[in-house]
């Protein structure tokens, strides 16, 4: 359910799962309620989100966060929000220190010229959103990037260029021990007819701790460690304003101690203008090193993906999205049907389809 309340933007969701042999039947509901505040690029805002077992457990998790334009082109954003989840001892829920995350950002938003953005942010080891996730927990992190845009000449093919310089920094709460760690740089041209070409370079350096050990992608073990590692990135993107769009995009790279090679294309056909019709693929190809616990050393995922949309006016409108996964061994589909009676006032009906593609091993 989407609408609003005097100047409030309200948005509200409720699920509920039916009980299987592994899980207990569950509740889980969304409510998100901003307003603007100073002026009409600064906002408030505040989420609540709920998971809700049968068996007694429960998870809450409750945040604000605003967006303020102070001047011109300059924004800053804050955040913060804290978890309650039945599975801490009763003394651990309520302890900030352990249960919250907090972000604060800094950004100059411009595409010509000198801009920037910065970023700090700490979650706590015991935050845990029941609805969402949460790679990592218990770090303090900061990200900084410097870019800088220019006009081609009047009579050049190009209309502009860009370069960015960026740093990501991660270390652990408590002792302030070194985590991880990303530079890169980055360099694009958008041409006036003939759309953007962008290359990007890396450096990453990361450490994963004993006990974060891992399957990437479920399949090849990434042992802890200290991993060095680059990465190179190209991609090209046709204009928005044509029927026919597409953007492909090629990587290539170390990950953890193995190597990554990645390709996508993602075409897009405006029909007319109550059609549109777009898609995705991509392959990554994996390759690691003989180790020890490691019973796989390559691994290829394919990802495909299909999107519709069609609106027959203002009011009616449909779209499909369609993907599969050989990562996941799924295919999953998604329906929805929207109709607007006016500003703020939706009514949606949205169908989801799942299919697992290895039928034998679950002997359907």
């Amino acid at each position: 359910m989407t609408g609003r309340v005097g100047n409030w933007d309200v948005g509200f969701i409720n699920m509920q799962t039916a009980e299987s042999d592994n899980f207990a039947s569950e509740n889980f509901g969304v409510l998100r309620l901003q307003r603007k505040t100073f002026n009409d690029l600064s906002n408030v805002g505040t989420m609540f989100t709920s998971r809700l077992g049968s068996d007694g457990a429960y998870n809450y998790v409750y945040g604000i966060d605003s967006e303020t334009n102070l001047t011109g082109d300059l924004f800053l954003e804050v955040m913060g929000s804290q978890t309650l989840d039945s599975e801490l001892p009763s003394a651990q829920r309520s302890d900030l220190a352990t249960t919250t995350a907090f972000r604060a950002a800094i950004t100059l938003q411009k595409s010509i010229g000198f801009n920037y953005r910065f970023v700090v942010s700490r979650t706590g080891d015991d935050f845990d959103p029941g609805i969402g996730f949460v790679r990592r927990t218990g770090t303090s992190d900061s990200f900084g990037r410097l870019a800088y845009g220019w006009f081609a000449p009047e009579n050049s093919i190009v209309n502009r260029y860009n370069i960015d310089l960026a740093i990501f920094t991660q270390y652990e709460n408590d002792s302030y021990e070194f985590l991880n760690q990303s530079i890169w740089s980055g360099y694009s041209i958008r041409f006036k007819q003939f759309g953007q070409f962008e290359l990007d370079v890396r450096y990453n350096e990361e450490i994963l701790l004993d006990d974060e050990d891992f399957d990437l992608l479920g399949r090849i073990y990434v042992p802890g460690g200290e991993f060095e590692t680059y990465e190179v990135s190209t991609s090209y993107q046709t204009n928005e304003g044509k029927k026919l769009q597409f953007e492909v995009r090629g990587e290539f790279g170390g990950l953890y101690d193995g190597t990554s090679y990645g390709l996508s294309l993602n075409p897009t056909w405006i029909v007319n203008s109550n059609l549109e019709v777009g898609g995705s693929y991509s392959l990554t190809h994996l390759e690691f090193p003989v180790l020890a616990n490691r019973t796989k050393n390559d691994y290829t995922a394919h990802l495909g993906q299909f999107r519709a949309q069609y609106a027959l006016n203002k009011q009616f409108s449909a779209s499909t999205f369609v993907q599969y996964s050989n990562v996941s061994e799924l295919v999953g589909a998604n329906f929805r049907f929207r109709y607007n009676f006016s500003e703020g006032r939706d009514f949606w009906l949205v169908f989801n389809e799942q299919v697992n593609t290895v039928r034998d091993e679950l002997e359907v």
